[in-house]
Parts: C-alpha cells; sequence; structure tokens
C-alpha cells in the first residue's frame, strides 16, 4: 500500500519514530527545524492523532470537510462556493493528513491533489483517498512539486500555517500554483493562541505569553531534539506574508462553536470559544492586475 503515495523528492519514510514527549518549550526556531521536527513528529504521532481525531475531522457523515474544532462543515457554510460550481476544478488540500478534506474535495472536484509533508499520516488513509480519486503527494508546502497556475483551489484546514516558521515561501508557493481566478481557504489556530494557556477551561484565560513572543512551541525528545513545533504568527506577520506573495485576503472569519458542547481539542472548547476566538480562516485570492491602456 505504501508505494502508491509518491514521495518528492524520493525520500523513505522516517527511520525511527520518536518516542513520546519528555518535555516542552518556547524557543526561537529555524525553518529547517521546524520542517525536520514537523516530518519526525506527525510520522511517529499518526496512528494516535488518527484515532483520536480522525472520525471528527470526516464529519458526521464520514465526507465532509470540518473546517476547525469549533466543528463547521463545508456543507453548512460553502467557503468554497456553490458545490454545483466545482466540477471543473483542480483542487489541492495542503497539509492534508489521512485525507478527509481531500474525499470532500473528490465528491465535487475535477481533479484532487492532496500534499502532506508525513508520509505515515499520508499512508493512513490513502486506500479509500485513492479510491476516491485523490492523487498523495508527500512534499513541503514551501517547494510544492505542482506547474505554476495549475490549481484552482487551494484548501488547508489546520494543515501547514501553524507549523512553519517562515510564512513567506508557503504563501510565494500559493500563489505560483494559483490559476488566474482561483483562490485559497485556510484555518489555522488564531494569533491569539499562544498568548493564553492551551487549556480549555474559561478560568485559564489569563496571559501568560505577549502577543509579540514569537518563540515556538516546541516539544522535545529525550535528546533534548525537537519533535513537534507549532509557531506563533502575529496578524500582522500573516496580513504581511499575503501581501509580499501578491495576493489579498477577501475574507476573514473568526468562527464560534458549533460542536457537541463537551468536545474538546486543546484550548479549544465552548467555553474558551465563547470568550476568546480560537479559530482564524481567510480566503486569499491573488491580486487583480491593473489594466492597461493602450499606447497611444
Amino acid at each position: 500500500m505504501r508505494q502508491t503515495v509518491r514521495v518528492i523528492p524520493e525520500e523513505p519514510p522516517t527511520a525511527a519514530f520518536p518516542a513520546a514527549a519528555s518535555g516542552a518549550d518556547r524557543r526561537q526556531i529555524t525553518a529547517a527545524e521546524a520542517t525536520r521536527a514537523s516530518r519526525r513528529g506527525w510520522d511517529g504521532d499518526a496512528q494516535r492523532y488518527q484515532r483520536e481525531h480522525g472520525a471528527f475531522l470526516a464529519g458526521p457523515n464520514g465526507t465532509d470537510l470540518v473546517w476547525c474544532p469549533e466543528g463547521w462543515l463545508e456543507s453548512q457554510v460553502q467557503l468554497l462556493g456553490n458545490p454545483s460550481n466545482l466540477s471543473e476544478a483542480v483542487a489541492l488540500d495542503l497539509g492534508c493528513g489521512a485525507g478527509q478534506a481531500a474525499r470532500f474535495l473528490a465528491q465535487h472536484c475535477r481533479q484532487v491533489i492532496g500534499v502532506d509533508l508525513s508520509y505515515e499520516q499520508l499512508s493512513i488513509g490513502q486506500s479509500e483517498v485513492i479510491q476516491a480519486g485523490v492523487l498523495l503527494l508527500q512534499a513541503d508546502a514551501c517547494d510544492l512539486p505542482l506547474a505554476s497556475s495549475s490549481i484552482d483551489i487551494v484548501v488547508s484546514a489546520f494543515g501547514v500555517l501553524a507549523f512553519v516558521a517562515d510564512l513567506d515561501p508557503v504563501f510565494a508557493e500559493i500563489a505560483r500554483v494559483l490559476a488566474p481566478g482561483g483562490s485559497a481557504t485556510l484555518s489555522m489556530p488564531h494569533p491569539m493562541r499562544w498568548v493564553f494557556p492551551d487549556d480549555p477551561s474559561a478560568e485559564s484565560l489569563t496571559v501568560v505569553h505577549a502577543y509579540s513572543d514569537r518563540r515556538a512551541y516546541v516539544e522535545l525528545d529525550a535528546h533534548d531534539e525537537p519533535i513537534y513545533v507549532e509557531c506563533h504568527h502575529t496578524l500582522a506577520d500573516i496580513v504581511n506574508a499575503v501581501a509580499g506573495a501578491g495576493l489579498h485576503i477577501e475574507r476573514v472569519w473568526e468562527p464560534d462553536w458549533r460542536a457537541d458542547p463537551d468536545h474538546i481539542w486543546g484550548g479549544w472548547s465552548e467555553q474558551t470559544v465563547a470568550l476568546v476566538p480560537r479559530t482564524l480562516i481567510m480566503r486569499i485570492v491573488p491580486n487583480r492586475q491593473p489594466s492597461t491602456s493602450p499606447s497611444q
């Protein structure tokens, strides 16, 4: 089954998965360190993560796109527009994990490509995903093995932006692969996320980190090597990276709670979301080219 995942560039899965984290820290981290940690960590944690969250990520009917821990479904909100208008679209699920969102996209789009850094995440759901017609690629979101102007819709549901230390190359790649008239709809932890403890109780909402503290949250193995990295990007960092790539934000959404009241995901709960936004969702489109008058 593994051979059906295309690995770009050719690279074997992580040889030795890390043990459970033995400590955590906030520290400065380079883009290369974040990439290496994410690949090791997600390869090692893929089975547990999908066992705990996989069914939720597929939606209540098993074939939906879940945008965020708050529980909003694409079938309800239609952030991608009317599904009947997607039939000729080529879609990219960026940071696709086990492909839950990609399976939803495959119901409506002409072609779907799922990209993830973790071989093990891709391997878990690949039989169902490939059966649905999705092409799976193991690749870095900062260096996509896709032709320029080849993608109509980019989707990333908590898939990439929180795990890269430098947003600029990600948005540059999104801008490069988007076809004219294309769009990217991306959800990520809200920039306020790491100001507060990662705790679902309302009583925990006391500021413990400065908003301007851009050190990443890092989980470490027994050798003090990062095996999980979640980076803090301020709203200014996000907006500036989008603009620097020649894109602009067309719509922003800070969703309220829709999931079951007893549902908890890290610091996401009905109690915390009622007081402070936990998720940021953006619809991003290329800048319109200025019209030029014929030479006189």
